[in-house]
C-alpha cells in the first residue's frame, strides 16, 4: 500500500508532536524567589554570626539550623550574567530542597562556582552536590543531608557518586587507596557507607573529567528510571548506578524517587536553569556504557 507525501507529513508530525508532549520540560524553579523549595541548614561554624542560637561556653553553637530558617541568607536568588541564578554562599552545610517528590525523570541544571570560601575549610576544594532521591530531610550525622544519592560537584571531582545512608551497585577498577573508578566494564562495585574507611566504600570516581574552567558555567544532566541513574557532565556521560536502594527496618527496599537537592557546603556557587522531563527509560545511546 503506497502513502502520499502529504500522509507522510502528517504521520511524522503526530509522531514528533506526540513524542513533544510526552517528555516537555519544566523549570523546577521560577526564576524570581525560592517558592516550592525547602531550606535546611546545619549547626553553624562559631565564626558566623547568628543572634539567639545557642553556644556552649567554648563558643561552639549547640543545634541547627533547621528546616525554613535562613537568618544569614544561604541561599537567595541573583542576577549573575545578566540572568537570574540560585547563590548558594556555603556559609552554613545544608540543603536548598524541592517540596515537589520526582521519579523517572531527565533533570538538567547548570552551575558554576563564586570565589568565596568559609572555615574550617576555606583550604580546601570548593565543594557542593545536586543530591537525589532524598528523603529524611536532615537525617544524616551532619544534620544537613538528606538520606539520597550524591551527584557530586566539587572541583576536580564534578560527576563523582556517593550514597548517603543509602546503598547502590556500579561497576569500575577498584584503586588501591582510593574510591573505585566507573567502568561499565569493571567489576561490580557495592556502593555503602562502611567505618571506618568511608569515602572508599560509598563513592566512586568519575570515568572522566568534563569540568570547565573556573568561573564558566557547567551543565549537569541526570537520568533517573527505576532503581538506575546515569550521570552526565558538559554532554559526557560519567557515571552509572544501579539497584539504588534505602533501608527499611532491618533490611532494604528499592529506591525509586525522592526530591531534588542543591547543596551548601564550604564555597559560594551558583545554580540556573534547573529543569525536569518525564522519560520512561534511560536513551539507548547509554546502552553499555
Amino acid at each position: 500500500m503506497a502513502f502520499s507525501p502529504s500522509a507522510l507529513v502528517v504521520s511524522f508530525l503526530l509522531s514528533a508532536s506526540a513524542l513533544t508532549a510526552a517528555s516537555p520540560w519544566r523549570s523546577l524553579w521560577n526564576g524570581k524567589d525560592l517558592s516550592g523549595w525547602d531550606t535546611y541548614l546545619a549547626i553553624p561554624h562559631p565564626s558566623a554570626q547568628i543572634p539567639g542560637l545557642p553556644k556552649k561556653p567554648d563558643g561552639q553553637y549547640t543545634e541547627p539550623l533547621g528546616l525554613g530558617r535562613d537568618p544569614l541568607k544561604v541561599f537567595a536568588v541573583q542576577n549573575v550574567d545578566g540572568r537570574p541564578a540560585i547563590r548558594i554562599s556555603g556559609q552554613v552545610s545544608g540543603t536548598l530542597s524541592t517540596q515537589e517528590v520526582l521519579e523517572n525523570y531527565h533533570l538538567r541544571v547548570q552551575f558554576k562556582w563564586g570565589e568565596k570560601r568559609w572555615p574550617p575549610q576555606e583550604n580546601y576544594k570548593r565543594d557542593s552536590a545536586v543530591f537525589f532521591h532524598g528523603h529524611d530531610l536532615g537525617y544524616a550525622p551532619t544534620r544537613a543531608w538528606p538520606r539520597c544519592l550524591e551527584f557530586q560537584v566539587t572541583e576536580t571531582d564534578v560527576g563523582d557518586v556517593s550514597t548517603v545512608t543509602t546503598k547502590a551497585m556500579s561497576r569500575g577498577r577498584p584503586q588501591p587507596n582510593t574510591p573505585a573508578i566507573y567502568d561499565p566494564k569493571g567489576e561490580p562495585i557495592l556502593l555503602l557507607t562502611r567505618a571506618p574507611h568511608k569515602g572508599a566504600n560509598n563513592h566512586c570516581t568519575k570515568s572522566a573529567d568534563h569540568e570547565k574552567p573556573h568561573g564558566e558555567w557547567n551543565t549537569l544532566e541526570l537520568f533517573c528510571v527505576a532503581d538506575e541513574a546515569v550521570l552526565v557532565v558538559n554532554g559526557g556521560m560519567v557515571m552509572r548506578v544501579q539497584q539504588i536502594q534505602r533501608q527499611k527496618g532491618d533490611g532494604w527496599e528499592s529506591l525509586t524517587k525522592g526530591f531534588i537537592c542543591l547543596q551548601s557546603k564550604n564555597a559560594e556557587i551558583y545554580y540556573r536553569d534547573v529543569e525536569v522531563r518525564a522519560i520512561t527509560r534511560l536513551p539507548a545511546e547509554f546502552d553499555g556504557k
